[in-house]
């Protein structure tokens, strides 16, 4: 069975993917603050939701990119899929 996990430690918004899928098809656990889009996107909340990242997660290469960081104001504004 292919599973990604996230390890966390503490209150800290550092997180280590320890990932060993071979595709898109496997789901991690997300911590609360964090909630899964399609296609491998993730969107963390920062500071107590006043701010929010979003990245897109290459789950077989163990590679995230960025795609936004800002304020939840901005955050509204764009599409998180798309971005």
């Amino acid at each position: 069975m292919w599973r990604c996990r996230w390890s966390c430690s503490g209150r800290s918004a550092c997180c280590e993917l320890d990932c060993c899928t071979r595709g898109l098809g496997a789901l991690p656990l997300v911590p609360e603050w964090a909630s899964i889009l399609r296609d491998g996107r993730v969107v963390f909340n920062i500071g107590g939701n006043k701010y929010r990242l979003v990245v897109w997660i290459n789950y077989p290469y163990r590679v995230i990119y960025v795609r936004f960081i800002g304020t939840h104001a901005q955050y509204d504004r764009i599409d998180a899929q798309t971005i």
